[in-house]
Parts: C-alpha cells; sequence; structure tokens
C-alpha cells in the first residue's frame, strides 16, 4: 500500500466525494472504463465510516447509452444492416460484393461515427468532400475518378438512410449515441436531480464536451481531473493539452479559481531507460525484473505492454517464480490456435479441387491443435490416408476416404462433407466448437483445458454470424465468411480471471486509466507503437479533418502521451523497454515520450541507462568423426559380400561420414513429400521412357523408320510412366505441369537429333539397356570377397566404337568428364560422373576392351542437345584428348578403385563427415 504522503488518484477522488455537500445516494460517478470502477469502491470503502447507500458509479458508455436511449449496436450487426442499406441506395451497376464491400466499410463507418460523437454538420462536409475531390481532379476525370466522385456523392443518403434506421430501431453506435445524448441533453437537466462526478476523464469529443460543460453550468456536475501540476503548468507538455484547453475554452471552468492540482511526478523516482534487443527478449527482461523488485505485501506493481503479443511470454516468465499475478487485459481471439484452426478448416473447403483436398492445408489442419485427437479410434485411419499420400506424393486428398471414417454420423461427415450453404457451414462450425470443448474439457492438462475455453468461446460469435446470415443471406462463400470471421476476432479477446486488487498485474497502457502502482514496468516503449504515430484514412484526409474539427492522429499522439506521463506520476520505480532492433515494420526507433521524459525530469529523478545483451553461447561445432571399431569392419564386409555400386563409392569420395550413415547403418536419406516431381523422379522418369521405347530395337542397327516409330509412342510411354510414379495419379498441375512439358521436349529433341545423326550416315546398334551386373574383384591387399554391383543405362555401338553411356538429367558439364591426373577421381567429387562411368567400363572390360575404340561417357540431359561427353585426358594447357579404354588406362583406374576401397577398409582412417 502507498505511504501516506501518496495517496492514489482514486483515493483523492473518495476523499473529495466523501467530503462534498453531496449526500452520497445522490451522487452519480461516471469513469472512464468499467475496470476502474472496483478500484472506486474500494476506495470508499476505507473512507466511508457509517452506513450509507452507495453513490451510482457507471463507466461513460452506459452513462451515454442512458442518456442516449439508444443500445450500442455490435460492430458486425452494423456492417450488415449498413450493407442492405449500400445495396438499396447504390445504383444496381455500381454496387461491390459483400467482400469487396468488407474491405472499405468499416473505415467509413468510422468516419460517421466521429462525424456524430464530434457533432459535425455532415450536409457541408459531404459537399466539401465532392467539391474538393472534383478540384484535385480537375481535367482528369477517369471513370475511376468519376466513380469515386459519384460515391462521395452518395455519401450523404448512406449516412442519413443508416442514421434514420438504426434509431428507428432503438440501436445506434458510438457515434449515434453521443448526439442523441446532446439532442436529449435539456430533458435530462430538467428530470435529473442526481449531482455529477466525473473522474479521470482526458481526451473528449464534442459531444462529451457538450454534455459536461452543460451539467456543469447547471450546477449538477463537477470534473476531477488526474493530472499532475507539472503536466498541466508547462505549455510545452503535451500529456496536459486537453486539460489546458478545456480550463481555456470552457465558460463553466475559465472563471473558476486556477486548478490546484497534485505534484506527484517531481518526486523521488528511479527511473531504467533499457535497450533491448528483440520483442521476446524484452518479455523475459520484464519477468527478471519483476522478480529483482523482492515485492513487499500489498506493493503494487504493474507489467504494462505496448505490444498485446507479449502477454504469454510475459506471465510464462513470471509465473516460473510467483503465482502472485493477474492479467487486466484480454488475449486477443486471433491470437489463439483454435483461431488457426478454424481459418484453416475454412481453407480447406475453399480450395477443395474436384471433391479433393489440398494436401498441405489438410495436413496443416491435422496439426493444427492436434485435431486429429478428435477422431479417436477413426485417428488410425486418417493419419494412414495421410501417410498413404505422402509415400505417393499427392497433393491431394480424396475427400471420399475421409468423410467415410466413423460412418454418416462421425467426424469425417462433421469435418469434410461438402457443404450445402454458408448456413450450413456455421451450424457445423458449431458442432465442431461442442466437439472440440467436450473432447478437451475431459482431459486434465492445463493445454487442453485452454483449448477448451477457446472452442467455447468460438460459439457465440458462429452464432452471431449464423443469426445475421440468416436474416441478410449476404456472406455468399467461405471467402467472404473468412474474411468476415477475421474482423470478428479482431475485436474479441478471452478475458481472464483474477484478482485485480492484488499482486502483479499485467495489463495494457489504456487499462491503467485511474490506476496506481509503486512499481511500473512498461515494453515496446517505440516510435509507432507508443505512440502509434500516422494512421491512414480511407475517405476524410487530414486536411478535411482539420477544417470540421475532426480528430487526427496528432490527437492520438496526445492521448499516448497523457496515459503515458500520468501512469508515471506517482510511481516509485519505472523501468521503460524499448526494441532496439528492427523488428518487422518497426524501426527500432525508441519513443519520442523517453526522450521528453529525459528532458522534463526533476533533481530527485534518478535516470540510468542500460543494455540488455543476451549472452549467446559459442556452439563450437564439431566435425562428426567415426572409428573403425572391429564390429563396423565386420559391417563393412558384409556391405562388400553384397556389392559397391559406383554411387555407394562416390558417396564415400564425396562425404565417409554419409557413407557411414546410409551403406554401414543402413540410415535411409529422409524422404520429404513434395507435391512437385523431384530429381529423383525425374530421372527414374528419363531411364524407364529410353528404355521403354529403345527396347523393341535391341541389337539391331537401327533406322530413320525406327526413330519416326518412337516419335510416335513416347509421349504415351512417357505419360504412362509419369502414372506410375505418381501411382496411378496423372497430376499434370502448376510446376508437375511443367515438368512434364520439359520432359516431352527433352526426350523429343533427343530422338529428332540421333535421328539427324543417322541420317548423316552415321551407324548405330543398341546392345544393352540398363544391364545389370555382379561382379567380384580381387583386391591385393585385402583377403575377403568384394563384389561389384549397379545398372548401365546404355551400352551401344556406335559406328566403330563402344560407348558405356549413363545418362543424367542433373547438371553435368564436359568439364567434369576430363582429368588431368588419375588421382582427381579420388579427390575432386564433382568427377563423380566420371569415376562412375569408368567403373561402367572397367567391370565390361573383357567384353569389349578387343574393340578397335572403348569409349565411357554420359549423355547430359540438362545440355539442349543432350551430347554424348566422353572420358578425356588434358595435360597442361593442351586441348583435352579422348580416351580409348585399354589395359593401360583401366589398369590406371583399377589403381584408384583399389585405393579408395583401401581407404574404406583400412582402420587408421575414420569416417570424417567433410560436407
Amino acid at each position: 500500500m502507498m505511504d501516506k504522503e501518496r495517496k492514489t488518484f482514486l483515493d483523492e477522488v473518495a476523499n473529495h466525494i466523501i467530503a462534498s455537500e453531496h449526500p452520497l445516494e445522490t451522487i452519480k460517478i461516471i469513469v472512464p472504463s468499467n475496470r476502474s470502477i472496483r478500484f472506486l469502491k474500494e476506495a470508499l470503502k476505507k473512507v466511508i465510516d457509517r452506513p450509507s447507500f452507495a453513490p451510482t458509479i457507471i463507466n461513460v458508455e452506459t452513462f451515454i447509452e442512458e442518456l442516449s436511449g439508444l443500445h450500442r449496436v455490435s460492430k458486425i450487426s452494423l456492417l450488415f444492416e449498413f450493407y442492405q442499406i449500400y445495396k438499396n441506395t447504390t445504383p444496381e451497376d455500381a454496387v461491390d460484393s459483400f467482400d469487396q464491400y468488407l474491405s472499405w466499410a468499416s473505415g467509413l463507418l468510422q468516419e460517421f461515427n466521429d462525424i456524430d460523437a464530434y457533432l459535425v454538420s455532415q450536409e457541408p462536409l459531404f459537399d466539401f468532400m465532392v467539391a474538393l475531390e472534383k478540384v484535385n481532379q480537375w481535367g482528369n476525370e477517369t471513370p475511376l475518378i468519376k466513380n469515386y466522385i459519384n460515391f462521395n456523392k452518395r455519401l450523404p443518403d448512406y449516412y442519413n438512410s443508416l442514421y434514420k434506421q438504426l434509431r428507428n430501431s432503438g440501436k445506434g453506435y458510438a457515434g449515434m449515441q453521443f448526439r442523441e445524448a446532446v439532442n436529449n441533453l435539456a430533458f435530462y437537466l430538467e428530470a435529473n436531480k442526481k449531482h455529477h462526478f466525473f473522474v479521470g476523464f482526458n481526451a473528449l469529443n464534442a459531444a462529451e464536451e457538450r454534455i459536461i460543460q452543460e451539467l456543469i453550468s447547471n450546477g449538477q456536475a463537477s470534473v476531477l481531473w488526474d493530472i499532475d501540476a507539472q503536466f498541466y503548468e508547462d505549455s510545452f507538455h503535451v500529456s496536459g493539452h486537453f486539460i489546458r484547453k478545456y480550463y481555456k475554452e470552457w465558460t463553466s471552468l475559465k472563471h473558476k479559481a486556477k486548478p490546484n492540482f497534485k505534484t506527484n511526478f517531481n518526486q523521488s523516482k528511479n527511473i531504467e531507460i533499457i535497450s533491448v534487443a528483440k520483442n521476446i527478449t524484452q518479455a523475459k527482461a520484464a519477468a527478471q525484473i519483476v522478480k529483482s523488485l523482492d515485492l513487499k505485501p500489498h506493493e503494487t506493481t504493474a507489467v504494462i505492454l505496448g505490444q498485446e503479443s507479449l502477454l504469454i511470454p510475459v506471465i510464462s516468465g513470471i509465473a516460473a517464480f510467483s503465482n502472485d499475478w493477474n492479467v487486466t487485459m484480454g488475449y486477443p481471439l486471433q491470437q489463439t490456435t483454435v483461431a488457426s484452426f478454424f481459418n484453416l478448416w475454412i481453407e480447406v473447403h475453399q480450395y477443395t479441387n474436384q471433391e479433393m483436398f489440398d494436401f498441405y492445408r489438410f495436413q496443416s489442419l491435422m496439426q493444427s491443435c492436434s485435431i486429429s485427437l478428435l477422431f479417436k479410434n477413426g485417428e488410425e485411419a486418417l493419419l494412414k490416408i495421410l501417410a498413404q499420400c505422402r509415400a505417393q506424393n499427392r497433393a491431394f486428398v480424396p475427400a471420399h476416404l475421409v468423410t467415410q471414417i466413423h460412418g454418416d454420423q462421425g467426424m469425417g461427415k462433421l469435418f469434410f462433407a461438402p457443404f450445402l450453404s454458408v448456413s450450413d457451414f456455421l451450424e457445423r462450425s458449431l458442432q465442431v466448437c461442442d466437439r472440440g470443448y467436450d473432447y478437451y474439457q475431459e482431459k486434465k492438462d492445463q493445454d487442453s483445458k485452454l483449448l477448451a475455453s477457446y472452442f467455447i468461446r468460438f460459439k457465440p460469435l458462429f452464432r452471431q454470424l449464423q443469426s445475421l446470415q440468416d436474416q441478410y443471406s449476404f456472406i455468399k462463400g467461405l471467402s467472404e465468411l473468412k474474411v468476415l470471421l477475421g474482423s470478428l476476432l479482431q475485436m474479441e479477446t478471452i478475458d481472464f480471471t483474477g484478482e485485480p486488487l492484488n499482486g502483479i498485474q499485467v495489463m495494457g497502457l489504456l487499462e491503467t486509466r485511474l490506476l496506481d502502482f509503486e512499481n511500473v514496468i512498461i515494453t515496446n516503449v517505440n516510435e509507432g507503437i507508443l505512440p502509434s504515430g500516422k494512421g491512414t484514412s480511407q475517405f476524410l484526409p487530414y486536411d478535411v479533418k482539420m477544417k470540421f474539427g475532426l480528430p487526427t492522429y496528432l490527437e492520438q499522439d496526445t492521448i499516448f502521451s497523457y496515459h503515458f506521463f500520468r501512469v508515471l506520476q506517482r510511481a516509485k520505480k519505472i523501468f521503460l523497454m524499448y526494441n532496439s532492433t528492427s523488428d518487422g515494420l518497426f524501426s527500432g526507433e525508441k519513443s519520442r515520450f523517453l526522450y521528453q521524459l529525459e528532458y522534463f525530469k526533476s533533481e530527485e529523478h534518478q535516470v540510468v541507462f542500460k543494455q540488455v545483451n543476451t549472452a549467446y553461447k559459442d556452439v563450437q561445432t564439431q566435425t562428426k568423426v567415426i572409428d573403425k571399431t572391429d564390429r563396423i569392419l565386420s559391417a563393412l564386409k558384409v556391405v562388400a559380400n553384397e556389392g559397391f555400386s559406383p554411387s555407394s563409392l562416390t558417396l564415400y569420395i564425396r562425404n565417409p561420414y554419409l557413407f557411414y550413415e546410409r551403406r554401414v547403418l543402413r540410415i535411409k536419406e529422409p524422404q520429404a513429400f513434395d507435391s512437385t516431381i523431384n530429381a529423383m523422379d525425374k530421372g527414374t522418369l528419363l531411364h524407364n521412357v529410353l528404355e521403354t521405347i529403345y527396347l523393341p530395337y535391341l541389337n539391331q542397327e537401327m533406322t530413320l523408320e525406327n526413330y519416326d516409330q518412337m516419335m510416335g509412342v513416347y509421349e504415351a510411354v512417357l505419360s504412362s510412366e509419369y502414372k506410375k510414379v505418381y501411382h496411378g495419379a496423372d497430376q499434370r498441375t502448376g510446376a508437375n505441369y511443367i515438368v512434364f512439358e520439359l520432359m516431352k521436349e527433352l526426350i523429343g529433341n533427343f530422338i529428332k537429333n540421333e535421328k539427324a545423326l543417322i541420317a548423316q550416315g552415321n551407324r548405330l546398334k543398341i546392345i544393352a539397356l540398363e544391364e545389370k551386373f555382379n561382379v567380384s574383384i580381387d583386391h591385393p591387399k585385402l583377403n575377403f570377397p568384394i563384389n561389384l554391383k549397379g545398372t548401365v543405362d546404355r551400352i551401344d555401338q556406335w559406328n566403330d566404337s563402344i560407348r558405356i553411356i549413363d545418362y543424367k538429367t542433373g547438371a553435368v558439364k564436359k568439364e567434369d568428364l576430363c582429368i588431368s591426373e588419375w588421382d582427381e577421381l579420388l579427390t575432386q567429387p564433382k568427377k563423380s560422373p566420371l569415376f562412375q562411368v569408368l567403373l561402367y567400363a572397367y567391370v565390361f572390360e573383357d567384353r569389349f576392351s578387343t574393340y578397335n575404340h572403348f569409349q565411357a561417357g554420359v549423355i547430359s540431359f540438362r545440355n539442349f542437345n543432350s551430347d554424348f561427353f566422353d572420358f578425356s585426358i588434358k595435360h597442361g594447357r593442351q586441348k583435352a584428348t579422348p580416351i580409348h579404354l585399354d589395359t593401360t588406362s583401366l589398369s590406371e583406374f583399377e589403381e584408384q578403385l583399389f585405393n579408395i576401397l583401401s581407404q574404406i577398409f583400412d582402420k587408421q582412417i575414420p569416417f570424417t563427415d567433410s560436407e
């Protein structure tokens, strides 16, 4: 509790009211917000020493509703009612669809609200807007500009029709309530017998000013301002702007004695201004500051969040060391996991393609809130469907497979059956809320309890949408429903329950109105947040607002300044943090309020500047090294007996550790789901197509007619092989369509180019296609069998040359098939394609070395002409020379092969990660 010299503002208010000449039962107290009512009641209880009737305490919204006689219409209902008026008042060819309307309607309704709250005469304003637009667009009246001017001309009709319809039904938006309250003020003054105390107000709109002035002039009201003397008396201090203005302009105040405000701000304070990198670090720092305060009983502390997104990390940090905390701000419903779930659920149905659900959205939906758990005994079937689609690289989930889970009344039907109308979808949304609540409510853990509360919180939103849809039928599809739900969620919060009178209070800046704390911690004191800075107006420009006395961003900044400095007035320890690094749209610039605080500080203020440096551990990444134990060597011998493939040996050359993982431990490479055909599948596709179209001509000399026949069938073969890759599906959409067309072009060009070479008189005979081998070799230093295995894509006879050929769809250059020294095969991983084809040639040496020319190389389909790149050697600056593979050259290769095998089995050479 604060000491006697530092009473809270509400303590002062309670003493003032008790000391007034008005009996408590004849007093009506109006405060800015509901939150402060309980605190004011507690303050009154402390000073009332005898039984008496309590005064009436209400917030200003209730007071204005009482005075106006209009009930506040919800924002979502207002959007629907206004759209009906908009349609009836606008020419049919100029009417926007509902989703287009939603993009601008809220902005226009806010302008209507301000026009009424500030008692602006609407006709001159709208006429001025049309005239101004005509002047601005003089000589440039395009059809778009004309439409905009015509829209402005219709604004009076929109405004008047909406105002009339709402008033006739006894409803109104906030601005309407203010205007009607002023209109009813004379009747209220005559009928009312109570004395009003307006407590803690600052920025008043024109209607509030009129009402309070009339009540004061009539002797029925007093105003109790919450402002420090320094802020009021210093004309340069922006936080006192509004109250100075009222004493200067109000007849009911300017003839009264000079107000005697307390001087609290200049008293002793310890102020720390802390530079912190990133938002999440601010949350951690705020919790650490609270922990370091060593709070005494009844000592009041507020953690004020500049950004509401820090709420969860802040309370997580505080809860780690204290249970004595309370949240007095709502958590945005839009940021909950259940909001993400419903957003995904709408998207899954919104992007349904021929009774197929998009795989990524479907999978994300099942992971959101662990929603697959709701399927209970059907979860296994659901996960099996997802696993099957993932294994088959299917971009879509067949709807009929998931809707039949649990039968006609099951979760599958509820979640995934086609919906008949938006009303039907909303009804099912309510059922999903019930199912989610029932399931998670049964769980004992805290996370499940939270999910249950989120699900049940969504029910009134869907009921409201359902009621409005039944009445107006404006929502035509899920895209509009998604936009509308998003608009609703921006206004909704999850309210926490707790004890606001005790413990650490976590709140927003506006929740601090009328409240005082000894310890104050504020986060995100940055430009663009505190204050929020310039906003964009969709309809009324800045100059128009200034001319007609409507609020601009300047007034908004002044309001923030008042709240910021007011909460510091009576505090003893103050910690102000700002984000020092750019974060999203925010520049990392500290707020002007911090500069002002430094400028206006008194001698009693101890201001310290600090910087939070996060201590990051310097993580030393250690190279993975595996020593070859006897057990590993035994496993290697098993691999050797099964057979080393060319790819396994080139894997060892590239990265011995990966060779150990894949070949010794037999850990498969993770298979990522990809709805777009991947590089491996493209290679498989190409090999299978070429094998199928060339197979009928095996061991016969190719003719031009053969190529004509291949040109006639290759596309059908490609389509058939493509379906095999996708397990019977033919998903040629998006990137897959491009890949398919590219493959078709590459294979077609390959056939045409080879036909052209035959037409020039070259001879070609296909000797083997996809030729498998498994041969044993004797290593002079290894006394156990070693096998080599693999598959050669193609062996052919080109004129008088035998060619060992490997097809490559990846990037292979001619220089990759060229060496200067033989040891480059083991030291340069980019020579892997050459090592591979030389190993094929080595295996088939006995069969083909007697030919005049024996070549090895690759056909690169990344190359436009699909050229054959053969093995060549380059000495110094000489031109590379194609090599005829004979006993000498193959012996050189054998030496390298035995060298790599020796390394693999050398116990002294560990498997090292060379990535």
